[in-house]
């Protein structure tokens, strides 16, 4: 993002805008979104206004050299590639002047330079990113300049977080199930007799390594026998075909609920609740022998309906992960500018009381030095007022001398 480049003049003010964040995600797949610099995918908006970018040259969207157009909202701006390091997950662009540029500030915005720096924390598997602009703009403007940039920061770390998650659950890891007639799926779900012997799901790794660790399933209600796939963690009983879903633990994980009647799961109203279509087709699928059963559209259905709310609930949960840290560093920025404002209201008190010290020792200094003229023009006084009386004493007997002699 940037504006005008051009030759800074010495009006302009130098800015240096800088945001740091924790992001909640493996820093590969963070460093995977940022490194596609060109469309910058993952920033779709700031301060209500739409983020656009496209390649204008380079010939890829990595190519060191290449130059991109950002829109925002109604202006433009074309930024060059400078620097993008795979090893320490670096990227660095800058302005470039353009025929095209539409400066998308009320300010001056000059040579601006932007550096991204992402580092994996290893104790939480998590990223910390860092981001930091240099640019030069008018200095009445300069501070709102730096506010609106750091503003903007933090809006592009929650925007990757969410653009990662949501990648992530579109990226959701394909298993293959071999499907066997009556009997249930990971996620506590029929399948109806006649199905295809095999088809693709899916199902969120957690739900996966929660099916995996399942213990057998008890009897189901009715006095049926129990079945389901051995390669699900399940048993298939010889001695009939009726089924029973996965235990109350994985249906909780799901959302699905608790048995129900002829062993049909109801939603019981948790995060990942079933719609009433889909709670509808889970009851037609009973787990009862003899009972209707559900379309393989519908219980296909209803499986990504409970993955799409396994998804909603992990994202949600990251989200206010996001909002908490961002809450905690602008308590920490609040709590750092009322510590400067404090300093800087103690070195006012103590240059106040410093200029007041050396007014008082210069006004006791110039009233010394005249105390000491006037003591010396007092003594001159005294010995000129001796030299007289004593030249006047020497007169006095002269005459007396005289007149003796004439005597």
């Amino acid at each position: 993002m940037g504006a005008l480049s051009a030759d800074v003049g010495a009006s302009l003010a130098f800015v240096k805008a800088s945001q740091s964040c924790v992001i909640t995600a493996p820093l590969e797949e963070a460093w995977a979104a940022v490194r596609e610099w060109a469309p910058f995918a993952w920033l779709p908006h700031v301060d209500g206004r739409s983020v656009q970018s496209m390649l204008v040259s380079g010939g890829a969207n990595t190519a060191v050299g290449a130059t991109r157009m950002v829109k925002i909202g109604e202006q433009q701006v074309f930024e060059k590639l400078v620097a993008l390091d795979d090893e320490e997950h670096v990227l660095k662009w800058r302005l470039i002047s353009h025929e095209a540029t539409i400066n998308p500030f009320v300010a001056s915005f000059v040579n601006y330079l932007c550096t991204l720096h992402l580092h994996k924390v290893t104790v939480t598997n998590q990223t910390f990113f860092s981001w930091q602009g240099e640019f030069y703009t008018e200095p009445e403007h300069a501070d709102a300049m730096k506010a609106t940039f750091e503003r903007w920061y933090t809006t592009a770390f929650q925007s990757l977080q969410n653009y990662v998650v949501a990648r992530r659950s579109v990226m959701l890891p394909q298993t293959l199930y071999t499907v066997q007639p009556g009997v249930p799926s990971q996620v506590g779900l029929q399948l109806p007799a006649g199905a295809q012997p095999q088809m693709w799901v899916s199902v969120p790794q957690q739900a996966q390594a929660h099916a995996q660790q399942a213990a057998p399933p008890r009897w189901a209600s009715g006095g049926q026998t129990a079945a389901s796939a051995q390669a699900q963690g399940l048993r298939r009983d010889q001695s009939g075909s009726s089924l029973h879903s996965l235990p109350n633990s994985i249906a909780s994980q799901q959302g699905v609920g608790t048995p129900h009647g002829q062993g049909a799961y109801l939603s019981s109203g948790g995060g990942g609740a079933l719609s009433p279509q889909h709670q509808a087709a889970l009851q037609r699928g009973s787990f009862h022998s003899g009972g209707s059963s559900a379309s393989e559209e519908e219980l296909q259905a209803a499986v990504r309906h409970l993955a799409m709310h396994h998804n909603v609930a992990v994202q949600q949960q990251q989200q206010a992960q996001v909002q908490a840290q961002a809450q905690l560093q602008a308590a920490q920025a609040q709590a750092a500018q009322l510590q400067a404002a404090q300093m800087q209201a103690a070195q006012q008190l103590q240059a106040q009381q410093q200029a007041q010290a050396q007014q008082l020792a210069a006004q006791q200094a110039a009233q010394a030095q005249q105390a000491q003229r006037a003591h010396i023009a007092h003594h001159q006084q005294l010995q000129a007022n001796a030299a007289q009386a004593q030249a006047a004493h020497v007169e006095a007997l002269a005459q007396a001398q005289g007149a003796s002699a004439q005597a």
